[in-house]
């Protein structure tokens, strides 16, 4: 017998219901319970990513710790079926590339939201090996259990690490800002404010010029940020930016991941201004935490994938009440969400695991998922 209707989206546990033979089966308990444990972990996630605390892929890898202290998993291959059901569900509804507006501030593509999930795989793999490369060696069997216990630690501690990652970087990346330096960055980047206000508790003084980074203009976002900090800031348009070029001393950006080509996928423009900057050798730093190390490897804007650069929908900016009264017809702009960097323009690496030339940082992400 074979179904005449299409088979559901990379769902292996869902059966169609529509077929005569299908409709009699009972779905297998496993398959059910991977089932409702991917459910519940993304409705977890959108309670995290509700409260804002996190960013989306620390959020992703605390959803994935909890499915790991909720299994009821006897082997280690089961619970990995479970990590990846909820892995897959949560990739799933993130990754639609449907052009959409978005709100003010927010991410602009879920690629961190995957690297983030698979590199929070990769550690809970590498904890396994190494418990049972010891019980190995002792010739003792692994009590899995106790195993899924030092497992649940293990991506906790992790997940620390992760969280500690802005406060790591911004002691490494704060003496790069000179003294009474003009500090140029594009659109609003959490990391980039915590970085630019330990540069100001450690008594530098230096101001911002920072892009509107339209069509979201989120740039408006962080120059409230950087007042509320105190820090001296001016909002500039993005056509603007050869202009102010010239006064500025070092270009400082935040990222949307950082690739194995050595580059970086940021918010739409970063790479014009990482040219201009290449034009008149003004130092261009990116800062960026170790879970937006993405495996991909893009060499111009047309390889990254389309989860990398949706398209972004806004009305047109700037018109006047009788203008836009008489311009109804005009279709919302449309916009790629981000552009490639490649890592010639780049000068430093700000992240959590030191400062890195992108040569050196391309390095260090191929290795990171070996």
């Amino acid at each position: 017998h074979k179904c005449s209707t299409p088979k559901p989206r990379r769902r292996s546990h869902v059966f169609n219901l529509e077929c005569c033979t299908c409709a009699g089966r009972e779905t297998a308990p496993q398959e059910a319970s991977m089932s409702e444990e991917a459910g519940s972990a993304l409705a977890e996630l959108r309670i995290l990513m509700e409260e804002g605390n996190c960013p989306m892929a620390v959020c992703a890898m605390q959803t994935l710790l909890s499915v790991i202290r909720r299994s009821d998993a006897k082997t280690m291959m089961a619970l990995q079926e479970g990590l990846t059901a909820a892995h897959e569900e949560i990739w799933d509804e993130f990754s639609d590339v449907t052009a959409r507006p978005l709100p003010l501030g927010r991410s602009l593509t879920p690629v961190s939201l995957r690297s983030g999930l698979e590199l929070f795989q990769r550690y809970i793999t590498r904890v396994n090996d190494d418990i049972e490369a010891k019980a190995f060696e002792r010739n003792e069997a692994v009590d899995f259990e106790k195993c899924k216990a030092r497992l649940a630690r293990g991506g906790a501690k992790f997940i620390e690490e992760m969280q500690a990652a802005p406060e790591v970087i911004s002691g490494l990346a704060a003496p790069f800002i000179p003294e009474d330096a003009m500090v140029l960055t594009h659109g609003y980047s959490p990391l980039v404010v915590a970085l630019l206000e330990r540069a100001k508790l450690n008594g530098r003084n230096f101001s911002v010029a920072v892009t509107e980074a339209r069509p979201l203009g989120s740039g408006a976002k962080m120059v409230a940020a950087l007042n509320e900090a105190d820090i001296l800031c001016i909002l500039v348009s993005d056509t603007s930016v050869a202009f102010y070029m010239e006064t500025v001393d070092i270009v400082l950006v935040g990222a949307e991941a950082v690739v194995e080509s050595g580059g970086v996928v940021g918010t739409i423009g970063t790479a014009s201004i990482a040219a201009n900057a290449k034009a008149l050798s003004k130092p261009f730093y990116v800062a960026a935490e170790t879970f937006k190390f993405a495996r991909l490897y893009p060499l111009r804007q047309n390889d990254l994938p389309s989860y990398c650069k949706f398209l972004i929908r806004a009305k047109p900016a700037g018109l006047s009440d009788d203008e836009k009264e008489a311009r109804r017809s005009v279709k919302p702009v449309e916009s790629p969400s981000c552009d490639y960097t490649s890592g010639d323009l780049i000068t430093l690496l700000f992240t959590d695991i030191g400062v890195r030339t992108p040569a050196a940082i391309s390095d260090e992400l191929i290795s990171f998922y070996q």
